[in-house]
């Protein structure tokens, strides 16, 4: 066939070679000149030319190493991946992985390395090194579920809007922070707070002293006990005294672990005497952390009490 070397042979002719690789020349030939002739069609085209063409190119592998600019849509019909594993997309489960190419453990649509899922069924999985994983996931009743440990709930937030704790308590880590109710009205007096910012619990030593008289010494019993419970401003104590007391007095003390406010007025407290079930009277005794006892009964079972202050 020289004809068609003499034809191949023609396109030598074309200019020297560039120095810029993007404007290098390429020679083609025009397949409609079927003469076959030495002095057919032969026409030269760049790459720049070729990548600023309107049509599409569909090319089997390419490897970019440089920086590349779609101007539209960039179609890729197999896997893709850039930089070993810096952006992976698997063709087969259309998983987008960033940072790693390793498969994730769950139906996921994205993993990025460090431990972070987004799963097909509107969950996200997060487990940050060394820790154990966590999940937040769309629940198909509304709302979210959070699982701390991976495995067990721990939090859920209803689509009515209710905060449900299945483990571990609401902690309120600065103090003066509660539950604000201010949206909460109702009552005809002038609200001055709306933050129930204080619970607690205990327990105390209900020491006796005593005004008047010789004053009185008090032996304690093994049964003594004293419990309080605080809610906001209001402590609520039970007081047990069943010890015994030699000396006279004209009325007996007992300490409170709370001293009641200076701008609250004394209060009444409801006692009976163990053994009579007599009642005994008292009060409080405002700016101080003790009740008073008038009519203390005596030695043995002297008595049992409820003492409500505000703080």
């Amino acid at each position: 066939m020289p004809a068609q070397d003499t034809k191949i042979t023609a396109l030598t002719a074309i200019g020297a070679n560039p120095i810029n690789v993007a404007t290098f020349p390429i020679p083609m030939v025009d397949l409609l000149d079927n003469s076959m002739a030495a002095s057919g069609t032969t026409k030269k085209v760049t790459v720049n030319q070729i990548l600023g063409a309107g049509g599409t190119a569909t090319l089997a592998s390419a490897t970019i190493t440089g920086a590349a600019t779609v101007g539209t849509t960039l179609g890729v019909t197999g896997n893709l991946t850039v930089d070993t594993d810096v952006l992976a997309v698997n063709a087969t489960t259309n998983v987008v992985s960033i940072g790693t190419t390793v498969a994730p453990a769950y139906t996921s649509k994205l993993r990025v390395e460090g431990g972070v899922e987004i799963h097909a069924a509107q969950q996200l999985n997060v487990q940050p090194g060394n820790t154990n994983p966590y999940e937040i996931v769309n629940r198909s009743a509304g709302g979210f579920d959070f699982y701390p440990t991976g495995s067990a709930l721990g939090m859920r937030l209803a689509a009515s809007g209710n905060l449900s704790l299945a483990t571990g308590n609401l902690v309120m880590t600065t103090s003066g922070k509660g539950i604000d109710f201010s949206a909460v009205t109702g009552g005809t007096g002038t609200a001055t707070g709306n933050v129930l910012n204080d619970y607690e619990e205990g327990t105390f030593t209900p020491t006796v002293t005593s005004v008047g008289g010789t004053g009185i010494v008090y032996v304690p019993d093994a049964t003594d006990s004293g419990r309080y419970t605080k809610i906001g401003r209001l402590v609520t104590c039970q007081v047990r005294l069943a010890g015994t007391y030699t000396g006279t007095f004209t009325y007996i003390r007992v300490a409170l672990p709370f001293s009641a406010a200076n701008s609250d007025p004394d209060g009444a407290i409801s006692g009976y005497n163990n053994s009579s079930g007599s009642a005994l009277l008292g009060r409080t005794d405002y700016g101080q952390a003790r009740f008073i006892v008038n009519n203390f009964q005596s030695s043995g079972n002297v008595g049992v009490f409820t003492v409500t202050i505000a703080v």
